[in-house]
């Protein structure tokens, strides 16, 4: 591009504009109406600008979105206010497809049948203190994707400080591009934050400080967010043995959003752990009030927190299964391999295929009595790595 053109471009306004040959074009648009067509062409690491006439007219939707462009201090072209990668049709790629989201789907409360929302967080309205708190303490589909990264453990699970952790994860970000992690991530800065910034080293900082001081707002509480995105309805992951204190709190103030628990009792299976099964029948047993000594005991005090969740507001049981199992047995079969797991003797791969198929239906009967729906996760593998799993505990990013 020549001195002159670059020079007239500083005052032009611009415009992206999808080609049909796939690549990346720029229309400039002077005040008299006159256009110069510009495409920006890449060949390997090189990439020139080009001028080019109108491309022929005739059966091409144009997408017209501003851009800015300034003329650099080195006399050069730079375009800045691009369209961002999050925008309002992001993935709607047709007419119709603009028409049903903006018109009809965007339109409707949010109702989330599953969820791992911390109802503790909606109880309290919690105030998030920084962007970590609320977007990276936990998230373990984060931490996976650092420590593919090389980052050190330190900033993942690590005592490394909230911000040094954060800076990890925006170098991880730009290598997750062709996985759904990155479009998560910039769609939550878009939508919750209002930034439209790429995550990267460079852009970290700034990013840390927009987003922290977005979440001084009055509406970026926990129950601010969900009024916020018009969420009508959240079911939480909950186990049996957990107190639901926390929901009725929710339910018994003036919460918007309806939370409400799901009957989760995928530990009641994990017979051939011991070391995990025995103290967690402990604490069903506090939960319930009810002797789990005998398997009549663990139907009972199952039956009892199903009550108590239904009475709570739950209508949905939620199973993560391994294998769907046809090795079903009677009552007296599952007693005995209960009481191997109670005496912590080891219990073979068919006996707990069998006892999982006999609480299984057990619950099945629960939830048919109330009406309830049963939601199943049927394949998901659970600590993949034994050496970490020892090391780090469950929900730590070792599962598939």
């Amino acid at each position: 591009m020549d001195g002159q053109l670059a020079a007239a471009a500083g005052h032009h306004h611009f415009w992206l504009l999808p080609y049909r040959s796939g690549h990346c074009g720029h229309r400039a648009a002077d005040d008299e109406g006159d256009f110069l067509h510009l495409i920006r062409v890449f060949a390997g690491r090189r990439c020139r600008w080009g001028v080019f006439a109108p491309p022929v007219k005739g059966g091409l939707e144009w997408s017209v979105l501003p851009v800015q462009s300034v003329l650099d201090p080195a006399g050069g072209l730079r375009l800045r206010d691009f369209m961002p990668f999050i925008h309002d049709d992001f993935l709607l790629a047709t007419p119709l497809a603009r028409r049903l989201y903006h018109e009809a789907a965007a339109v409707q409360p949010i109702i989330d049948f599953h969820s791992h929302l911390p109802p503790r967080d909606v109880a309290e309205d919690r105030r998030f203190a920084n962007l970590f708190e609320i977007w990276l303490a936990g998230d373990h589909y984060k931490w996976r994707a650092m420590r593919a990264n090389g980052e050190p453990e330190a900033f993942c699970t690590g005592d490394a400080a909230p911000y040094d952790k954060f800076l990890a994860l925006a170098r991880t970000i730009p290598h997750c591009l062709r996985n759904p992690l990155y479009h998560w991530c910039h769609l939550e800065l878009k939508r919750y934050f209002g930034i439209d910034e790429l995550l990267t080293p460079e852009s970290a900082p700034r990013i840390w400080e927009q987003a922290n001081a977005r979440l001084t707002g009055p509406d970026r509480t926990a129950r601010g967010v969900l009024s916020d995105f018009k969420v009508e309805l959240v079911a939480t992951t909950d186990d049996p043995a957990d107190p639901l204190t926390h929901h009725e709190a929710i339910a018994a103030s003036d919460c918007a959003t309806r939370i409400l628990p799901t009957f989760r009792p995928d530990n009641a299976l994990r017979i051939s752990q011991p070391a995990f099964f025995n103290p967690w029948i402990e604490k069903l047993e506090r939960a319930s009030g009810t002797d789990a000594t005998t398997f009549r005991g663990l139907l009972a005090a199952l039956e009892k927190r199903h009550d108590d969740f239904h009475a709570a507001g739950g209508r949905l049981s939620d199973h993560g299964l391994t294998q769907a199992t046809d090795r079903f047995c009677t009552m007296a079969e599952a007693a005995a391999v209960y009481d191997k797991a109670r005496r912590s003797l080891p219990v073979t791969p068919d006996e707990e295929r069998q006892f999982a198929a006999f609480i299984m239906v057990h619950i099945g009967r629960l939830n048919a009595r109330k009406g309830w729906t049963m939601q199943l996760h049927l394949g998901p593998l659970r600590g993949n790595s034994t050496r970490r799993l020892r090391a780090l505990g469950p929900d730590t990013g070792f599962d598939s």
